[in-house]
């Protein structure tokens, strides 16, 4: 019949049914790209507060420091990860999918607040805003300083003892060899010592970190063990700073983060003295300052304020008296002089091994800088003193 209709309410229902039940197996790209849009944002957001307050890294690969299970270096590999998942996902969630939504919103901010016919104070201040950031975080202008303050007070936070501060940075990737020849300690011993706590490794060239994972403890645990044997001395108050030397002592312990108080007490220098030098050079700072921010204002490195803190200037020399052989032997009488090696000597009268070493050559003998006194002294045919003697005065 004409104009009959080959389908009634239960097929409509029925085809109903089958699409809508297609539909729902379907993937749905759009979905999907706005979960990962959400799923990124969070995690970058969680992984970014986590990488704020964790440890500097020498800190945290030394202690073997980690959250959840996870190490500093799992958390930064997830927020990397993700941020860029959330770069990738976030162009895909505007185009295609919302560009004609985007349009649209731009089309009518053109047309009814973005026109010529009234200040475009969004956009406005949004660049001015932004450009603030950028330079006041270039320039450590505040409120951008407050949170690199906190950002490094979270990082210090961390280290609740001397121990927690690798000798120097990178410690634990290097073999124990060499880390027993930096630190002036005998390997033999080391090994010993290392054997002695049932510590389990290949060889000597096996790093501090790499024992200390073997063993399920820290490169810090591991240099506990062999710390005692080291033979070479810490600051003292009789420490005569070189700039070498104070490179050789606190780089790679984290100067940036320790105020002045905190580096004169560990270099064993007067707080007045150091603020007197630095004054000097026209760079004021206090106690509680750090080095860091006190190195930005100065426009130098943090060690290079350190260094003006602890050499004494030509000016602190030349106003130095002049020693004699009696106010030698009165400073060294009973110190232990016959176990002092020439280079410990030399530290102690504040001159260089070269200068010792040549003095020794004028008079006839040469010598090592590893040398004790004794041994020098027994060749000179005398007391360690009179060794001590010969390299201190011309």
């Amino acid at each position: 019949m004409r104009g009959a209709r080959f389908w009634d309410s239960e097929t409509i229902s029925g085809r109903w049914a089958v699409t809508e039940q297609a539909s729902s197996r379907a993937f749905n790209l759009r979905s999907f790209v706005a979960f990962m849009v959400t799923w990124s944002f969070l995690a970058a957001v969680v992984t970014g507060i986590i990488l704020f307050v964790v440890p500097q890294g020498r800190i945290a690969n030394w202690v073997e420091w980690s959250l959840f299970g996870l190490t500093k270096d799992d958390w930064a590999g997830i927020h990397i990860s993700f941020t860029f998942i959330f770069i990738i996902a976030g162009i895909l969630h505007l185009y295609p999918y919302n560009w004609k939504q985007w349009k649209h919103y731009l089309a009518e901010r053109v047309g009814n607040r973005l026109n010529f016919a009234r200040p475009k104070m969004e956009l406005l201040l949004s660049v001015v805003l932004s450009a603030f950031v950028v330079v006041g975080s270039i320039a450590d202008w505040p409120p951008m300083n407050y949170l690199y303050q906190a950002n490094d007070w979270a990082k210090a936070a961390w280290v609740i003892e001397a121990a927690y501060e690798p000798p120097f940075g990178h410690a634990e990737e290097v073999s124990l060899a060499t880390f027993a020849k930096k630190q002036d300690m005998d390997l033999a011993a080391a090994e010993e010592a290392l054997r002695a706590k049932g510590l389990v490794y290949g060889s000597d060239r096996d790093s501090l970190g790499k024992i200390a994972a073997a063993n399920g403890i820290s490169a810090m645990d591991v240099y506990a063990v062999i710390k005692p044997l080291e033979r070479r001395a810490g600051p003292t108050s009789d420490t005569v700073y070189t700039e070498e030397r104070v490179e050789d002592l606190f780089t790679g312990t984290g100067v940036g983060g320790k105020t002045v108080a905190t580096l004169c007490a560990e270099a064993k220098v007067d707080c007045a003295l150091a603020l007197r030098r630095l004054a000097d050079r026209d760079i004021l700072a206090r106690p509680e300052d750090d080095m860091k921010s006190i190195g930005d204002s100065a426009g130098i490195r943090p060690t290079d304020v350190l260094k003006i803190m602890l050499v004494a200037p030509p000016s602190e020399a030349e106003a130095s008296p002049t020693l004699t052989a009696d106010d030698i032997v009165m400073k060294f009488e009973g110190a232990g002089v016959g176990r002092m090696t020439l280079a410990q000597a030399c530290e102690k009268l504040g001159i260089s091994v070269d200068v010792a070493l040549s003095r020794l050559k004028g008079k006839g003998h040469e010598a090592q800088a590893d040398e004790t006194l004794k041994a020098i002294g027994d060749r000179l045919g005398g007391r360690p003193m009179d060794a001590l003697l010969a390299i201190a005065l011309d």
